[in-house]
Parts: structure tokens; sequence; C-alpha cells
């Protein structure tokens, strides 16, 4: 009989440690579960953080040309605007210069005409102070006498006209040439005279 309960005993302990060993395997299965997971928890951050960092940057470096291409653009805009002006102050001038010449013409030929009695008519008649014909009358292109024509002419988004010059004192025959803006209320149409805001008039062929 103590043999027989020496030997429960003995299985008695050996199933208890068994067991304890049974518990601490399973605990340490779990804490490696767990550890495992927290460490795919982790990656999974990273990478999530990794891809916003990322996301961030490209933001940032699109904002970045989109700024530098709309400081471009403006720069761009604001040459062409400078060098629109420039030329609209260049043919302004120009425009001024020729008006200031035609009357400086038109006063030498008609210091000429009053000195020289032989240039004198009778009666209601003139002198044309552009070539001899009467200030009325026209030249074979149609235009009236001393106005400028423009041949081939266009209308420009700006409201000035181009076109090829002949009968002006201020261009060489044949040179294309772009006027001032036309005077408010003017509609270019061909065999009609136009002013300029300066002044200046074409006839329009």
């Amino acid at each position: 009989e103590a043999a027989a309960k020496k030997q429960q005993q003995i299985e008695a302990a050996a199933a208890k440690k068994a067991e304890a060993a049974a518990a601490k395997k399973q605990q340490q299965a779990e804490a490696a579960a767990a550890k495992k997971q927290q460490q795919a928890e982790a990656a999974t951050k990273k990478k999530e953080e990794a891809e916003a960092a990322a996301k961030r940057k490209a933001e940032a470096e699109a904002a970045k040309r989109e700024k530098a291409e709309v400081a471009a653009r403006k720069r761009e805009e604001a040459a062409a605007l400078k060098r629109e002006k420039a030329e609209a102050a260049a043919r302004l001038k120009k425009e001024r210069e020729e008006v200031a010449a035609k009357k400086k013409l038109q006063a030498s030929k008609k210091q000429a005409v009053m000195k020289d009695p032989r240039l004198q008519k009778a009666g209601s008649g003139t002198i044309s102070l552009f070539g001899g014909a009467s200030a009325g009358s026209t030249g074979k292109s149609g235009a009236p006498a001393g106005v400028p024509v423009i041949s081939g002419w266009k209308k420009n988004g700006n409201g000035s006209i181009s076109g090829t010059i002949t009968g002006s004192s201020n261009f060489k025959e044949g040179e294309r040439v772009t006027t001032s803006k036309l005077a408010a209320g003017q509609v270019p149409a061909s065999g009609k005279v136009v002013s300029t805001a300066s002044g200046s008039k074409y006839f329009l062929k």
C-alpha cells in the first residue's frame, strides 16, 4: 500500500510538471504571436507613414512647380505688355512726327504759293499743297490728295491697321507699316479714309 501511494505521488508530480510545462509553452507561444502581431502592426504603420510623407512631398513639389509656372507666366505677360507699350509709344511718336512733317510741308508750300504770283489761280480755285491738284480732288488710287494709301490692309486686334503704304513722305513706297489705334467710331473699309487716335489719316485700298 505504501508503494502504491508513492507511485500515485510520483505520477501526480509528473502530471503537474507536464501541465506546468504545457502552460509555460502556451504562454511562450502566445507571447511570440503577440510580438509578431506588434511587429506586423509597426511595419504597417511605418509603411503608411512613409507613403504619407511621400504624398506630402509630391504635393509640395507640385505646388512649387505650379507657383513657378504662375510666376513665369506673369513675367512673360509683363514683358509682353511692356513691349506692346513700347511699340505703341514708338508708333505714336512716328505718327506725331509724320503729322508735324506734313504741317511743315504744307506751310512751306503755302508760303511758296503766296510768294510766287505764277502759282496763283484766279477765281475760286485753289492750289493743293500736296502736288498741284485741288484740295477736293482724288488721285488715280481714288484717295483724296495728300492722304497716304494703305493697300492690302487688315485690322489688328488692338485696333490698328497693317498694310503696304504709298504716297507718304515719311515712309518708302511699298513699305510695310502698322498704324496706331484708330480713333473712336472709325470703321475701316476699302475705299474709305480712316483716322487714327493721333490724328493721322489713311486711305484704305
